[in-house]
């Protein structure tokens, strides 16, 4: 199984925003390019560009309504545009198509900051169409047998808020419209066609120590985002998540050799009568969310995962890596516990530069067979 980076970087996320808002902010501060820098992005937009052949080969583009840790480098364009103004602000749009006949479009627009640096405004909005989203059933156990297809349309506009308290601590909220629409007819148990619209309100706060996150050898990350999904045309799939996220990178010997840690949790909870939409549940699989198992391969209203690496220079602008992932889905949050884990493991290989991972290829095994990825974004 050949597999594209599915997680891109989707708008509504304050956290994907901000990430890019430090990043280019770093590039501005504390990084000058120089002729490895230049030919590095000269091969990342060729490699975009490739994109558009190993999208052939899976469901590349992201469905999920949740992103973690991604720039703007995440996920193949046919087009993209990225514009600077104001010193601190940045607008990025973008297009992406697939022959399988995935479609994105999306804008970002980060306003300049204020106070200081301290206050950031952003705004988004998304329309996304994914005629064959794959789907096994809810559920840990699952089986492969009953993989399916349905169809998904989503359309997203919004905006978020961040307040950087301190150097490394931050809150912030956001509030945006969500429709989706899935056509889940033609899968194994079959499914109505449901298009609910959500009001969708978050919170989060942050703790992050990390040195750079787009490569990170040093530092913590400690997140917690809760969203309630408000629905507006009805009440039967209103509800609410708790996402959690802790990474931990410890270097040895001057930073040439780390250990990299990272567990991941998400809850959700609804009120009597109402339920969480399959296609909104929390997933596990693809090149971020247990490597080795395909996109979506696990479905269910509660994951947990905990992942291990560790990674060591193979040459210059050039690390290797083994990893291990394991974790699970479940119906109830009781049963967020260590039994009856899903594992895989594998072994890769990135190209960086200073402050960014400019490409990454692995391989991981998992019982389910061997998976080849190929990402142009950090793993965590």
């Amino acid at each position: 199984m050949t597999e594209f980076d599915e997680r891109s970087s989707k708008a509504g996320n304050a956290y994907a925003s901000s990430s890019k808002l430090r990043d280019h902010r770093t590039e501005l501060a504390g990084h000058t390019p120089g002729t490895f820098d230049k030919h590095v992005h000269l091969l990342r937009e060729a490699l975009h560009a490739l994109g558009g052949f190993f999208l052939l080969l899976d469901e590349s583009l992201d469905v999920s309504d949740r992103s973690r840790d991604c720039g703007s480098y995440c996920d193949p364009r046919i087009r993209q545009q990225r514009h600077r103004f104001a010193e601190t602000g940045f607008m990025d749009v973008h297009a992406g198509l697939s022959l399988r006949g995935f479609a994105s479009a999306e804008a970002n627009v980060l306003f300049p900051t204020v106070a200081h640096g301290a206050l950031t405004f952003e705004a988004h909005a998304e329309q996304l169409h994914a005629p064959t989203v794959a789907f096994f059933g809810a559920g840990n156990d699952s089986p492969r047998s009953q993989r399916g297809t349905f169809g998904y349309d989503r359309t997203t506009a919004g905006g978020s808020v961040r307040v950087q308290a301190t150097t490394h601590a931050a809150v912030g909220g956001s509030l945006d419209w969500l429709q989706a629409r899935a056509d889940g007819q033609s899968l194994h148990t079959p499914q109505m066609v449901m298009d609910p619209a959500y009001a969708r309100a978050g919170a989060f706060a942050e703790l992050d120590t990390r040195d750079a996150p787009g490569y990170t050898r040093n530092g913590t990350l400690a997140r917690i985002e809760w969203s309630n999904y408000d629905q507006v045309n009805g009440s039967a799939f209103a509800f609410r998540r708790v996402d959690a996220e802790v990474q931990q990178y410890i270097p040895l010997a001057r930073e040439r050799w780390v250990f990299a840690f990272r567990g991941v949790a998400s809850t959700t909870d609804t009120s009597r009568g109402a339920d969480v939409p399959y296609f909104l549940m929390p997933e596990l699989g693809g090149s971020h969310l247990l490597r080795g198992y395909s996109p979506w391969r696990f479905r269910d209203r509660n994951r947990l995962l905990l992942s291990g690496e560790y990674r060591w220079p193979a040459g210059p602008f050039v690390d290797m890596a083994i990893f291990m992932d394991a974790g699970k889905v479940t119906a109830g949050r009781a049963d967020l516990n260590l039994r009856g884990l899903r594992t895989s493991q594998g072994i890769g290989v990135r190209i960086h530069t200073p402050n960014a991972t400019v490409t990454r290829i692995e391989v991981a095994r998992s019982r389910e067979g061997t998976s080849l990825i190929f990402a142009f974004s950090p793993s965590f």
